[in-house]
């Protein structure tokens, strides 16, 4: 995620439930490359959202 906003960059994955199943922020450093551990989650389809204030991207995720 290549941010040109000051603000923190804020990462939360939710399942396709709607339900929140990890959520962190981030200094923003310009270009954030931040692995995530959703360990626990189960096999499926995963939504992963990035966001620093007013920008926000949400890309799908498969989980094995």
């Amino acid at each position: 995620f290549n941010s040109v906003s000051g603000n923190d960059v804020a990462i939360a994955v939710y399942d396709m439930r709607g339900r929140q199943i990890f959520n962190n922020s981030y200094p923003n450093t310009g270009l954030i490359e931040q692995n995530i551990a959703i360990g626990r989650a189960e096999a499926g389809v995963y939504l992963v959202s990035v966001q620093d204030g007013a920008n926000k991207i949400t890309k799908k995720i498969v989980v094995r």
